[in-house]
């Protein structure tokens, strides 16, 4: 296949699942779906689009400048469909988001294509990429992973076209877009030059010409960070040399800091200790639980034991254990086998560096989190293409064109099963919308401070919508209990209660009527299990009773959001 005819079908591919995530946009109107982070990420990301604010977050310092001018290129009126606020710019980095899904799958057929020569077989792969749960997922809402991912997506093609041409152009590429994604989002840099650096030490061991390729490729690396950095650093106006600490999170409070050298980039604040950070073994369930939503489900879980006592879970999560294990295991013999290609070989140690490394990686963090797993489970991906060019050696064509179709047939089969799924979650921005606004007018943010888990998806549009934006005013008027954990680690479940129901007290004394959605008001114990990804169950449970006996209930109200009681002394 020549490669001009490879590129025709590779914008073929784009275009395709491209114009298919951008429908999935409009139809399911719903570009929270599996997370709000999108929309808390808003406000950052229109101060760019409308140039009222230059702000940078630690950890992905590329992506609100990137995101903000291409926004500015979509004009409103594109986006103002059904019920919107006056800001729309979280539906334009859904659309956003859709186009770089198409162009990773458009990679994924050139990745496949070298190795497969045929276009059915590259195809084929293809599908397993496009159609994968958390693929579907981040490529249609408004998370901020996409376009860190694709460009990882193109480090692996254009490392894998060197390793195969000795054309250098392309190891350059490879570096240009290692250097994309770690600007985008820095979770992304760790796995990949764990990978870069296995393949690295292999061709090292066989080939000592190619001693210089890792030197070569760090320091370059490091070249493009600095000169990112001279221009966004402290030498720069003071509306762009000031950036988002990690603090400045929905979790956090309010910092600021500077990017005074390439350290910042490579160890942004975001790895400050929180209380989403640190090893609990309550964390490789969720890391089981993110697996098992990769290939089929595509949920965000924030409790395992829902998602075990579900049938439809538990089924879809089998099915995605075993795409895993197939997938991983083909990589694995690949690496081992004597048969194996050089080529097939660097790219199955590859794969297997990624996925180790990364789910090492967020083990530490949030294993579940579907940006946590659409980069190391990326590996299975390689395993398809890897066990499609061990048929297309097998000496049978029309046997093998079979199991090459009814593999393409699985795909979409799981493809069209997550599309159903997500069906189910068609038109949330508004309902979500018009529950934050139903608070707001309930409880009038001048008079009323709530107190919530946290994390719940109309609390996110309460940010957005009630508040404007406005960070600091948001977090005077709204306590989120999960932050009781996730900003003092290491200190007693007790004395964080302690701490939190001192802040709702607090409150109280200046004159503040305060309402509560959980705890005082729904079960206890479905409270404490949903911080069981920032806390063992135990702790999680003195917590809570902690809470509870701190006060006692006055009146309640029975909104869309649910039942909030007021909250006495």
């Amino acid at each position: 296949m020549t490669t001009s005819r490879s590129l025709i079908a590779a914008v073929f591919v784009f275009l395709t699942f491209a114009s298919i995530y951008l429908v999935a946009v409009v139809e399911l109107d719903n570009t929270n779906i599996g997370t709000t982070n999108g929309l808390w990420k808003t406000p950052t990301i229109r101060g760019w689009e409308k140039v009222t604010g230059h702000k940078l977050d630690s950890g992905e310092w590329l992506y609100p400048p990137l995101y903000g001018l291409l926004c500015r290129l979509i004009p409103d009126r594109w986006v103002s469909y059904g019920i919107h606020g006056p800001v729309v710019t979280f539906r334009k980095m859904a659309l956003l988001n859709a186009m770089f899904g198409g162009l990773a799958s458009g990679a994924v057929f050139l990745l496949a294509v070298r190795f497969l020569v045929s276009v059915f077989a590259s195809l084929v792969a293809v599908l397993g990429h496009a159609c994968a749960a958390f693929v579907i997922l981040n490529s249609i809402n408004s998370e901020d992973i996409i376009p860190a991912y694709t460009f990882f997506v193109l480090t692996v093609l254009c490392l894998f076209a060197y390793l195969d041409s000795d054309r250098i152009v392309y190891f350059i590429g490879s570096i240009f877009c290692c250097a994309m994604l770690t600007l985008l989002h820095w979770t992304l840099m760790i796995p990949t030059l764990a990978g870069v650096v296995s393949v690295g030490l292999v061709l090292l061991v066989e080939d000592r010409r190619r001693a210089w390729m890792l030197p070569v490729f760090f320091g370059l690396f490091l070249i493009l960070l600095e000169l990112f950095r001279l221009g966004f650093g402290p030498s720069k106006s003071s509306e762009m040399k000031w950036v988002l600490s990690a603090s400045q999170s929905p979790t956090g409070s309010v910092g600021f800091e500077r990017i005074d050298s390439v350290w910042h980039i490579l160890y942004p604040s975001k790895t400050a200790l929180d209380g989403f950070l640190g090893f609990r073994w309550t964390k490789v369930t969720y890391a089981f639980i993110g697996i098992g939503n990769y290939f089929l489900g595509g949920r965000y879980v924030g409790d395992y034991r829902a998602a075990f006592a579900d049938p439809n879970s538990v089924g879809w999560m089998g099915m995605s254990w075993l795409f895993a294990m197939v997938t991983l295991g083909a990589l694995v013999w690949a690496s081992i086998r004597r048969s194996s290609t050089e080529m097939v070989r660097l790219l199955a140690v590859f794969g297997l560096a990624v996925f180790s490394v990364g789910e090492m990686e967020h083990l530490y963090a949030q294993p579940q989190d579907p940006q946590s797993q659409i980069q190391p489970m990326f590996a299975t991906i390689l395993g398809v293409i890897v066990i499609l060019e061990g048929l297309r050696r097998i000496d049978r064509p029309y046997k093998v064109r079979l199991l090459a179709l009814a593999l393409g047939g699985i795909f979409l089969l799981a493809g069209g099963y997550n599309a159903l799924l997500m069906l189910g979650s068609r038109g949330e921005d508004g309902r979500f919308m018009k529950e934050a606004n139903e608070l707001a007018q309930a409880f009038p943010p001048e008079t009323t401070v709530m107190v919530t888990q946290g994390w719940e998806e109309w609390n996110t549009w309460i940010y957005a919508e009630t508040f404007g934006g406005d960070w600091t005013r948001y977090l005077e008027r709204n306590i989120g209990l999960v932050n009781g954990f996730i900003r003092h680690p290491g200190v007693t479940p007790t004395d964080v209660a302690d701490l939190m129901a001192k802040q709702i007290a607090d409150e109280m004394a200046k004159g503040h009527r305060v309402v509560a959605n959980v705890v005082w008001a729904g079960s206890r114990d479905d409270f404490a299990y949903s911080l069981t990804n920032v806390a063992d169950i135990e702790p999680a449970r003195i917590y809570t009773d902690r809470l509870y006996g701190a006060f006692r209930v006055g009146r309640s109200w029975d909104t869309s959001a649910g039942r909030f009681v007021e909250l006495q002394k």
